[in-house]
């Protein structure tokens, strides 16, 4: 597994490195690269470690093959059988080539999507098969923080204007990327600090071996959160402090939860406090915007909103087929060129896979959220890696109705990595 556990690294080294060189030979090498690894896990893995892992990762692959099915579905010529959508047939002269009459208007595309998506799948479900072990899921944990801490460096030195790494004409796309991050790597480190303290007070670590293993922990969360913090600080715009907010109130409120036993009416009490603070904020902040609700907190051009609008309501229930968006955008009167991305990952979703699978997709993220919620505050040792994988997974989830980086190679890194060693860890060996 040493083989795997090297390979993977260096996919989650590849993230500070596609934002330098954002080139799709990256994407490619991860595709490559995450294939490989589930071949040699696969492999290697031992059987007690492949049957805890079965355990806590079959439910998981049911909802996985969903979307899988989906974007098969939609590359399928289903002119015959009235599934697609009326609309696309008058389109090939904007589009400037015929329509197959498939679900979606560009099947290629869809196809790539889909091998991006199972490309993420994979680092997420070798990053669970490999953090089964408590060493390797330090060393993985150690190595996403790393990532993102090196990101944030990037950011940084970017901002000096002597190392100009992310200059040219889609820079300000890759800053915003490398900011959304950075607010990830903020709950990372701060998690890393927590857990340093922890080991620290542990009984269990009484032995000097033990304590030198605290250090890794201990230099990642001064320097690793000071960069992060200074990094995001540096790029992020308003909504996106929204978003981390609410991944380190969630680390907040498990953390509180553990250390004074509250039962569940002291949970439901948090919970509850805690949502009519993010509702009262976004209504206040944000509210009142004449689009719809995917789009409603997207700080994007008024031009884009009003084509992302137009094409919720002309969108059918089977969506236009992942990866399309910017090939609809001609349709409407636009050049792909000048707006070449959705405003959120939320409308993106919306649009090209339908808003069945929109909330499909809510339901299954909550599910999730739950998991490692309950994983968080029922695990005494490690309990951190389910927390800052719930914390995590409730940032990206805002970031999603903010911007569309989510669907970029670095954030996919990074997310599937963490939510990986945050599920196997969700759970005990000994259970």
């Amino acid at each position: 597994m040493s083989t795997a556990l090297v390979l993977l690294g260096l996919i989650i080294a590849s993230a500070p490195i596609a934002i330098v060189l954002h080139w799709p030979m990256v994407t490619g090498f991860v595709a490559a690269a995450a294939a490989v690894t589930v071949a040699i896990t696969a492999l290697r893995i031992r059987p007690g470690e492949a049957q805890f892992f079965l355990k806590i990762i079959f439910p998981v692959v049911l909802v996985a093959t969903i979307p899988c099915v989906w974007m098969i579905v939609q590359c399928l010529p289903l002119q015959s059988t009235g599934l697609a959508h009326p609309i696309w047939a008058s389109a090939a002269v904007p589009l400037g080539r015929p329509i197959t009459g498939s679900v979606s208007i560009d099947p290629g595309a869809t196809v790539l999507s889909l091998a991006k998506y199972l490309s993420t799948l994979a680092i997420s479900f070798v990053a669970s098969a490999l953090a089964i072990d408590r060493l390797r899921a330090k060393w993985l944990f150690f190595l996403v923080t790393m990532a993102v801490t090196l990101t944030s460096l990037i950011v940084l030195l970017e901002n000096t204007g002597y190392v100009a790494v992310l200059r040219g004409s889609d820079w300000p796309l890759r800053a915003r990327i490398a900011t959304d991050c950075a607010g990830i790597g903020i709950i990372l480190t701060t998690a890393a600090g927590v857990r340093a303290f922890d080991r620290n007070t542990s009984p269990y670590t009484e032995s000097a071996w033990s304590r030198i293993w605290i250090w890794p922990d201990v230099l990642e969360f001064p320097i690793g959160l000071l960069l992060c913090v200074l990094a995001f600080v540096v790029g992020a715009e308003k909504s996106a402090y929204v978003a981390v907010a609410g991944g380190l109130a969630t680390f907040a409120v498990v953390a509180a939860i553990r250390r004074y036993s509250l039962g569940s009416w002291g949970i439901a009490a948090i919970a509850a406090t805690a949502s009519l603070i993010a509702i009262t904020i976004l209504v206040f902040e944000y509210g009142g915007q004449p689009f719809d609700f995917t789009i409603a907190f997207a700080s994007a051009p008024s031009e884009l909103l009003t084509t992302t609008q137009r094409l919720l309501s002309d969108t059918g229930w089977l969506g236009t087929g992942a990866g399309s968006f910017s090939a609809i955008l001609p349709i409407y009167g636009i050049a792909a060129e000048i707006l070449p991305e959705a405003p959120t990952a939320a409308a993106k979703i919306v649009v090209e896979m339908g808003q069945p699978f929109y909330w499909l997709v809510l339901v299954a993220v909550f599910s999730l959220f739950v998991v490692l919620l309950r994983g968080g505050w029922r695990r005494q040792r490690d309990s951190v890696f389910s927390t800052a994988g719930a914390s995590c997974l409730v940032t990206l989830t805002l970031l999603a109705y903010f911007d569309a980086n989510l669907f970029h190679t670095p954030v996919l890194i990074i997310a599937a990595t963490t939510i990986g060693l945050a599920v196997a860890q969700s759970r005990s060996r000994l259970i």
